[in-house]
């Protein structure tokens, strides 16, 4: 495992990395940061397993950090060393799930417990962490579904998905391609089709208002698209579904 070390006080943090049995804590790799910010910068290029922080740091709290860490879904568990027997910071990081709070100054044999058990709660973060981001793509995906639903009858294009949903345009066409199957493109053709067959069979909407409705900008064109696909014009398709009523 790798562990990332914070604190703004770097004899605390050196005194840390030479106080500590890390061969007996499974402990690979250790990285250490002075402020929120280099956390960051670690926690986006290394996989970071466990971190050990302060909480009072310039430009950024240790419990900031963990909230951060959690909204960017980092498969990463916690232990606070704190300088402040202070209730409130106590509550907030029992609620943001960190394993340990501790107090400065600390014996190396409590740390110690302190990362052994925070090791432990590693493979539970991960399946934890793993679902969030399965529901997460699930809700993503669901909510362009509904947007493009609800929009079927206007233009749509790849940034203004990107943007409601909040992604990237290449990274949305990855994963929608990859959730459902089909491009964005592609589903929303199939969409739009799918509205128009609805309403030449279930209405007497004149054809014209039935392709204006489902996104197309001439009839000609929806007439051109809807023969690729079904094999039939519009009209015949109508006729087939009257007569078989």
């Amino acid at each position: 495992m790798n562990i990332l070390i914070v604190d703004d006080n770097v004899p605390v943090v050196n005194g840390i990395k030479k106080a500590l049995k890390w061969e007996k804590l499974s402990i690979e790799h250790t990285f250490q940061a002075f402020s929120m910010e280099q956390a960051q910068e670690v926690l986006q290029r290394e996989t970071i397993d466990l971190l050990v922080s302060d909480i009072e740091m310039p430009g950024g709290s240790g419990l900031d950090l963990i909230e951060w860490i959690n909204r960017e879904e980092i498969c990463c568990v916690a232990v606070i060393l704190s300088s402040f027997a202070d209730f409130q910071y106590a509550k907030k990081a029992i609620s943001l799930g960190v394993a340990e709070y501790l107090l400065k100054p600390v014996e190396s044999e409590e740390l110690e417990h302190a990362i052994l058990k925070a090791e432990k709660l590693v493979p539970a973060k991960r399946e934890q962490i793993e679902r969030q981001k399965i529901q997460t793509t699930s809700d993503a995906i669901q909510k362009m579904k509904q947007y493009i639903d609800e929009h079927l009858s206007q233009e749509i294009s790849r940034k203004e998905l990107a943007d409601f949903a909040g992604f990237n345009q290449e990274y949305l066409s990855t994963l929608f391609k990859k959730e459902t199957g089909d491009t964005l493109g592609e589903y929303i053709q199939k969409k739009r089709l799918s509205m128009a067959e609805k309403l030449l069979a279930q209405t007497n909407l004149p054809i014209s208002l039935i392709s204006q409705n489902c996104g197309y900008e001439t009839l000609s064109y929806f007439s051109t698209v809807f023969r690729q696909k079904m094999g039939i014009s519009p009209r015949e398709y109508r006729k087939q579904c009257t007569k078989e009523k």
